[in-house]
Parts: structure tokens; C-alpha cells; sequence
């Protein structure tokens, strides 16, 4: 981002946030893969289910909340190296996690903690997160040695995309109240959105009544498009439309952003 640009996203991002004396926010994860959350008694739940699009392979964060709740995670990820990633992990044995993480993107099966109580807990769908359930078009990554497919490519020349299975999040959610046998998990705490450049779109069609997670997590990965209007246009409308559906911006974290119901204060 040009520093205009930066500057403008900046301060609609510093002019939005609204953090709250209790909202108990703390860190989860490696420094790349890891997430903040709140912790408050209105938002945090130890039942339920929570969402995580966009794993590739780093799943620290997911098995972090997994050690200390009692939810069922759903990973969502279209792609091979994630599905490997996530698999090599619910094959592994017992084992205490250390507390060190590599850097980077890519994280080793034997730094997670792992139990069979958790990993019992943790599903996996191959596909990627959109506002339908047709396909979706997306662009191999820049650098090869990274996992994640992105929405539109965000360098020149001729690149060709691959059409992924998709799935939106209406489906995911009849899914889990159709397969789950224990209605406690049945509630959506949150919704975790890592998807290069999905997520504006997924958001602007976020259904009003059939989903509603007591936080949302998203990485604003349109603000690295070319086009400083359109990044700048693109953030005031997530923005506008979290706030139409009655969330507030509790935290930032370089692109990644925090968002709360306020309608649990009710």
C-alpha cells in the first residue's frame, strides 16, 4: 500500500475501533497464524462450535482454543497442502505442547499440543469459503513455497486460475445442525476468516438471521489490492455493514481484525 493509502485505511480503521474495558482480549497461536480473541463471559463460550477458514499449515491458533474449551472446530481449506497439514495432525499421538513455535507459515505436527479428546473434536472440509456453493476461481500464490490460493492475482502477466469446490456458510451451518448429535455445539462462537481477498464478499452477503457468531475474525486481505480507491471503498463498506449487523471492532492486528455481537450486552 502507497502511504496515502495506508494512511486513509488507517484511520478508518483507528476511527472504528471500540474496545471495551472487559473484553478480555488475549492472543492465541504461532506470530504468524495466531489470532486474538475475547474472553469476555458474553462472547466466549467453553460449548459450541467455531469456524476457521482458510487454515493452510498452521492450525496453532485452532488447537489452542480446542485445548482449552470444549468445541467442535470446523477447518475450511480448498487446498491439498492444508488438507495434508491438517490430516498429518489428526494422526499424531499425544503429546505436550512446548510453547515454541517456528516462524513462518508453515508449522511441524509435533509443536501442537495433541490429545485424542482433541483432535476427536476437530473436522476438516476441502473446500473454500464463498458466498455460494458453484466453485470458485482462485490464483496459485506468488511465491510457490506459500500455500494459500487468493481470489484475484496480485502480480502482472498471464496466470491460470483453478476452480476449488465451495461452500457457503448457510450450508456449513445446516451441515452441523443436520450431523450433530449434541446440541450444545450447535451454537457458532465464532467465525475465523483467513481466505486472500474472499472476505469481503463473504461478508457483504453474511446472512442476517441463520448465522450469527459471537465474534468474527477476519484477515483484510483486499487492502493489499492495487487500487488504493477500491481498498479504501472496500474497508468502509465492511465496516458500515459489521456495524449494520451489530458488530463493533474490538482490536487490530496489522490486517487481522476482531469484531463482537454487541448484541450480547443486551
Amino acid at each position: 500500500m502507497n502511504r496515502v493509502t495506508t494512511w486513509v485505511t488507517s484511520r478508518i480503521l483507528s476511527q472504528s475501533l471500540n474496545t471495551e474495558s472487559n473484553d478480555r482480549l488475549t492472543r492465541h497461536g504461532s506470530s504468524y497464524g495466531g489470532w486474538t480473541l475475547c474472553h469476555c463471559v458474553n462472547h466466549f463460550a467453553n460449548e459450541g462450535t467455531f469456524i476457521s477458514a482458510g487454515v493452510g499449515e498452521d492450525i496453532s491458533f485452532d488447537v489452542e482454543i480446542l485445548k482449552i474449551s470444549n468445541m467442535l472446530a470446523i477447518l475450511v481449506d480448498p487446498t491439498d497442502r492444508a488438507e495434508i497439514h491438517v490430516n498429518g495432525y489428526l494422526k499424531s499421538v499425544d503429546q505436550i505442547f512446548t510453547n515454541v513455535y517456528l516462524e513462518g507459515g508453515v508449522q511441524p505436527t509435533q509443536n501442537y499440543f495433541s490429545s485424542k479428546n482433541v483432535r476427536a473434536r476437530m473436522q476438516f472440509m476441502k473446500k473454500a469459503l464463498w458466498i455460494n456453493n458453484n466453485g470458485l476461481e482462485l490464483y496459485p500464490p506468488i511465491d510457490a513455497s506459500h500455500v494459500s490460493y487468493m481470489l484475484r492475482r496480485k502480480m502482472e502477466g498471464k496466470v491460470t486460475s483453478i476452480k476449488f469446490p465451495s461452500i457457503d456458510l448457510s450450508t456449513i451451518i445446516k451441515n452441523i445442525e443436520t450431523n450433530n448429535l449434541n446440541p450444545n455445539q450447535i451454537c457458532i462462537n465464532f467465525l475465523k476468516m483467513d481466505i486472500e481477498g474472499s472476505e469481503y464478499f463473504v461478508i457483504r452477503d453474511l446472512p442476517y438471521a441463520t448465522f450469527r457468531p459471537k465474534q468474527i475474525l477476519i484477515e483484510l486481505d483486499f487492502l493489499r489490492e492495487k487500487n488504493a480507491y477500491l481498498q479504501c471503498f472496500r474497508l468502509y463498506k465492511l465496516i458500515n455493514r459489521m456495524q449494520n449487523l451489530n458488530y463493533r471492532l474490538a482490536h487490530t492486528e496489522k490486517l487481522n481484525c476482531l469484531f463482537l455481537d454487541t448484541r450480547e450486552h443486551n
